[in-house]
């Protein structure tokens, strides 16, 4: 598992790629980092739950006790 921990000083969009050379489409691995205000964060969360986007991916996959996901 990797994580990746960010504390943003300004708001705006900022581009960004991957650093970690992780397979055949690691070249094309890029993307924007949206820093928005707390208040457009959590309207955005909203609008998405109002959509039934709840965050759960149904990946059909069985839990195995003690495995780490």
């Amino acid at each position: 598992h990797n994580t990746f921990e960010v504390t943003p000083n300004k708001l705006g969009t900022f581009p960004g790629k991957c650093a970690e050379l992780c397979g055949v489409d690691h070249s094309r691995m890029i993307f924007d980092v949206k820093v928005v205000s707390r208040a457009d964060y959590d309207k955005h969360i909203a609008d998405l739950k109002a959509k039934g986007q709840v965050g759960q991916i149904d990946t059909g996959r069985t839990p195995v006790a003690g495995a780490s996901e």
